[in-house]
């Protein structure tokens, strides 16, 4: 079932028939998206195509590109000049409605107390919930490409899952909704359909037209990436989807890219693949497995419509979102998780749901988490956690970690190792947890001993503890430590990958006498060892 060939004719076939089942009457009310993440979700479950367990590398090649592709495709449509010829009640309308969205992605983020049972990957959601209620779902898929969301298969798969309920009950809603509250205020109903089907590109599809359009999508996609690492190189890193964003919509507005055609029909095909494999992402195993969180998910989505519905209608009228608007849902989306991600909650001293009891290992006397559930109830585990819960102690008062540094605060560890209930190889994903952090707190622990025997002076640039020379010595399991002058505990990173059941939380490589550290969190660090030390 993984070979490329096969899946290809699979999720070629899914995108032919949620498209044509999306213009049938029956099917209008959900649309060839969700259309489109039903089929997978099935097909995935019986066996049709590999779920997320299973993944294939295609799958991998149709989220990381074929995503980007995709948005940029759509957008070479967008002309932001319709908006005006929209005419101003319809822009009041419009921001009406995204006024309301934000409104109730910080209402669900503080309600809900969304970083105690999200943690790093709290204010992200949110933005991804702003993004694709205000400006469609690639805008979703946007915003969880650039923040790495998309790097949590079942987490990104139960966002989207909740999404897919929570849109379509709101979208059958608004139905009766309109109906309901015409016959409230005694109006007649508004000539303009809420939506309106989509018409055939009368611009000619040629090869001409294809080949150009998919060679502008690639290209463009290839120098938001470079652009992206050289802003990155310059201290500040723009995120690439955005760069990729402008480019399309510069685009768009020259007159010899208007008049090629099927860029939508390309975009349209290459969402719905990759909506498909999202589908794929979700077993119905895996989401059962969520639990409380799952459950808070649903919640989150709930109050989101909730409040977004209330100021919506409060305004007095229903909005009709247009496609020219899909690129300002990015902007949002983005805009939200940075302010999320900075803003206090008012909930802090007052929390609408307790958030769980702060924890250093499993408590398996009141198992919060499902993670602990797992632990305390697999031996392996178990002895991982009790090893933990040593070390632990025997490091608090040894004081060998500096200052400002990349080891990853114990509590953020925790939080995104809870988080491992999402993984579809739950237990898998524990073990590796654990065994990073047992290894950190080992060397956190006799980083004097140790590390500083077979430890190269070098000096580091762009570190977050600046350019002072420092020590890097290997450790055991192939980790590299990196130690200040008084030997504290600058990093400790790993050569394992990024991807998979867990990520290490800071990453080396090697060219020559240079070595390069990446943290989850974004932070690189560059260090160039001194020969013959």
């Amino acid at each position: 079932m993984s070979d490329p060939i096969y899946l290809l004719a699979v999720l070629g076939a899914i995108a032919a028939i949620a498209e044509w089942l999306g213009r049938r009457p029956a099917g209008s009310w959900l649309g060839g998206a969700i259309i489109t993440l039903i089929l997978g979700i099935l097909l995935a479950n019986v066996g049709v195509i590999p779920t997320i367990t299973n993944a294939p590398p295609l799958y991998g090649y149709l989220v990381s590109v074929g995503a980007p592709v995709a948005i940029f495709l759509l957008l070479l449509d967008v002309h932001l000049g319709a908006l005006k010829r929209a005419g101003l009640p319809m822009l009041a309308a419009f921001g009406i409605g995204s006024a309301g969205t934000l409104v109730g992605v910080a209402t669900a983020f503080w309600l809900t107390d969304a970083d105690a049972w999200l943690g790093q990957f709290a204010a992200p959601v949110g933005g991804m919930y702003a993004a694709t209620y205000i400006g469609g779902s690639s805008n979703l898929t946007a915003v969880a490409l650039h923040f790495g969301v998309t790097g949590e298969p079942a987490l990104f798969a139960g966002v989207n899952v909740a999404d897919g309920i929570g849109g379509t009950l709101w979208i059958a809603a608004l139905v009766m909704l309109v109906q309901l509250l015409h016959r409230l205020y005694r109006t007649r109903p508004d000539p303009v359909a809420l939506e309106t089907p989509e018409t055939e590109d009368a611009r000619p599809v040629t090869v001409t037209s294809v080949g150009a359009v998919l060679a502008m999508a690639f290209a463009s996609f290839w120098i938001s990436q470079q652009l992206s690492d050289w802003t990155a190189d310059k201290g500040m890193r723009v995120p690439a989807i955005l760069i990729l964003t402008m480019l399309a919509l510069l685009l768009a507005h020259v007159p010899a890219v208007q008049r090629l055609g099927g860029a939508r029909m390309i975009g349209l095909f290459a969402a719905y693949l990759f909506i498909a494999v999202i589908g794929a992402s979700c077993d119905f195993e895996a989401l059962a497995g969520l639990g409380r969180t799952g459950g808070l998910l649903v919640l989150f989505v709930a109050l989101v419509l909730l409040v977004h519905g209330l100021v919506q209608f409060g305004a007095g009228r229903l909005l009709r979102l247009s496609p020219e608007t899909l690129a300002i849902g990015t902007y949002a989306g983005f805009l939200m998780v940075w302010w999320l991600q900075s803003a206090p909650s008012p909930m802090s001293d007052a929390h609408a749901i307790p958030p769980p009891p702060t924890q250093s290992v499993a408590d398996c006397d009141r198992t919060t988490y499902a993670s602990d559930q797992l632990v305390c109830t697999d031996p392996d585990l178990l002895a991982l956690d009790r090893k933990l819960g040593e070390l632990l102690a025997a490091a608090v008062s040894s004081g060998q970690i500096a200052p400002v540094s990349l080891v990853e605060p114990h509590e953020a560890w925790f939080r995104r190792r809870s988080l491992c209930a999402f993984s579809e190889r739950h237990a898998a994903c524990l073990k590796a947890a654990y065994s990073e952090r047992i290894a950190v707190i080992t060397v956190v622990g006799k980083a004097s001993p140790e590390v500083t025997r077979s430890a190269q002076l070098a000096t580091c640039s762009k570190a977050p503890w600046g350019s002072s020379d420092v020590l890097i010595g290997r450790g055991a399991d192939g980790l590299m430590a990196v130690l200040d002058a008084q030997t504290r505990v600058l990093a400790v990173a790993f050569a394992s990958p990024a991807a998979g059941d867990w990520s290490p939380f800071v990453r080396f490589t090697t060219d020559g006498t240079t070595v390069r550290f990446t943290a989850l969190d974004g932070t690189i660090a560059e260090c160039r060892t001194h020969p013959g030390t």
